[in-house]
């Protein structure tokens, strides 16, 4: 929509607060810091039946309960492992009654990666997985992304990456900053912007042990060290006057 265009932007910063940091700390990656995230959705289709007759029926639910087994063999069996990927199945619906053969089941859940390549191999597995298992079945059965596109894997520019170090030792002291060791696989749509300019993306301490604060994000006991506040804010300022 223009965004990154009126005006022209060369470079972008982002920061989000984690409260297994203690306040005062600040953390990044160089690189991948972020999974790509796609939400998935899988219709199978058989024929309804009653169910003392089963031979008149063709079950989807059998058929959904073995893909959805089938589908954890991606993971362990089709990735190196070095490679990392998640395939996580979330909610399953089918049904009218017990005593009625299902002739439609709708699984949804979530797919993540690190990168397009694992996303397309993972998909292209599920796919297969998906349909070859249903057929075997007497089910037909589809695997589907939701969305066109989700958000792809957030990787920070690594000279960005300095800057935010550089500040954090500065501003905060030699020990404040800390690099994450593994990517995580929860998504984030700053990866969107880093597709039209150079940034780094930084989580900022929120914790605090000796008061309790120590809820993770997206529970409902979150809280936070409000002097994360302002740093992550000064942090933002200083990022901004590295330019200058």
């Amino acid at each position: 929509d223009g965004f990154m265009e009126n005006p022209h932007v060369d470079f972008m910063f982002g920061a989000h607060v984690q409260a297994y940091l203690e306040v005062g700390k600040i953390e990044s990656k160089y690189d991948t810091l972020n999974a790509s995230s796609n939400s998935v959705l899988i219709e199978v289709n058989g024929k309804r039946g009653h169910g003392a007759y089963p031979q008149n029926g063709i079950d989807a639910l059998v058929a959904a309960a073995q893909i959805i087994t089938s589908l954890q063999s991606i993971v362990s069996r089709n990735l190196a492992p070095h490679e990392m990927g998640v395939l996580t199945l979330g909610k399953i619906e089918g049904g009218d009654a017990g005593n009625v053969i299902c002739d439609h089941v709708e699984i949804q859940g979530t797919l993540r990666t690190l990168n397009k390549q694992e996303r397309d191999f993972m998909v292209k597995r599920a796919t297969e997985i998906v349909e070859n298992t249903a057929a075997a079945y007497r089910c037909q059965a589809k695997f589907m992304l939701r969305a066109r596109r989700g958000y792809d894997a957030l990787i920070n520019d690594r000279e960005m990456v300095d800057i935010v170090k550089t500040n954090a030792e500065e501003f905060l002291g030699e020990d404040s900053f800390v690099y994450k060791d593994y990517p995580s696989m929860g998504a984030e749509d700053f990866s969107l912007f880093l597709e039209n300019c150079k940034g780094a993306f930084f989580h900022v301490g929120c914790g605090n042990k000796e008061k309790g604060i120590t809820s993770l994000i997206h529970t409902a006991d979150f809280d936070i060290d409000e002097r994360c506040l302002s740093i992550g804010t000064i942090m933002h300022v200083l990022n901004v006057l590295y330019f200058n």
